[in-house]
């Protein structure tokens, strides 16, 4: 029992110290730990007057490693890293065969369902999930595999491949009847809360178009309501062209003015480089790259 008592606090003292050593702060660990500075310093110390030696030079309010806790931390980061993949692996193996792919409820209903069938013919024995989202959260948190994210391309910790370029467009119902300059019409408007999202005002702007005031319109806080607005013919919405594809070809959405704003970002498909995909992960990711081009 006094050997185990031993580990449990070393093992305590050594997330302390690998916090305080991977942020070069206490008060940041102790921030991280959701424990007080004190706290965190205090461990430090009883761990170095465990282990003989200083694991840090204090100067001031700065913390720099020494070389023996150099050395250490090298070690912990490593041990860390294989722990986290373990687990990683146990749980992915676990959760059986079945893939998770987190998206927006737009992505879900306008662009992989109506593919639905065409994956279950390609991959009948896979079980995917598709889990909608409204916010951007690390995936391990949302328990996914694969995640759709709109963005710049640079995703840390993350693999990711292009999607569609980030192209908007104004669209409205074929019954939609507006009269005059489109742009001064019923405009319906996305006030997405969790995710920066451009609005007509950023289209106007990118357009070259003068707008003194908005017209009044419908605001929405979910694309997929928004696209469902537009097809109900209650104003004209903001469309973005790889989810406005399908309700254009079936009739359900017309472009309304050729005019098209393609910003600097896109819509990539990512995964987690902390953990290998599972062979059903992979056919997955290959087999939505591959519609995307189609």
């Amino acid at each position: 029992m006094g050997k185990r008592r031993l580990i449990y606090g070393l093992m305590k003292q050594m997330q302390s110290f690998e916090a305080a050593a991977r942020h070069g702060s206490f008060t940041a660990a102790a921030q991280e730990l959701g424990v007080s500075q004190p706290a965190v310093s205090l461990s430090v110390r009883q761990l170095e007057t465990d282990l003989g030696f200083d694991l840090f030079q204090r100067v001031h309010k700065a913390i720099h490693l020494t070389p023996p806790g150099r050395e250490l931390y090298l070690e912990a980061r490593s041990s860390l890293d294989n722990l986290e993949r373990c687990v990683q692996g146990l749980y992915k193996s676990r959760r059986g065969q079945h893939v998770t792919l987190s998206c927006s409820t737009a992505f879900a209903n306008h662009w992989f369902i109506p593919r639905l069938g065409q994956f279950q013919s390609a991959h009948p024995t896979i079980d995917l999930r598709v889990q909608t989202t409204d916010r951007d959260l690390d995936l391990h948190d949302d328990n996914a595999d694969l995640s759709v994210r709109r963005g710049d391309g640079r995703w840390p910790g993350y693999s990711g491949v292009r999607l569609a370029d980030d192209i908007l467009f104004p669209v409205a119902a074929p019954s939609y009847a507006s009269t005059g300059q489109w742009s001064t019409q019923r405009l319906i408007h996305l006030d997405e809360p969790n995710r920066p999202r451009p609005g007509w005002q950023d289209f106007f702007m990118a357009m070259g178009i003068e707008t003194q005031e908005l017209p009044p319109g419908l605001r929405l806080n979910d694309y997929a309501l928004v696209l469902q607005a537009a097809i109900a013919g209650e104003g004209i919405a903001l469309g973005w062209a790889h989810i406005v594809e399908r309700p254009i070809a079936a009739g359900q959405l017309i472009q309304v003015d050729p005019a098209q704003w393609q910003t600097n970002l896109g819509h990539d498909l990512i995964w987690s480089n902390s953990a290998d995909l599972s062979p059903q992960a992979r056919a997955v990711k290959d087999w939505i790259l591959t519609a995307s081009t189609g």
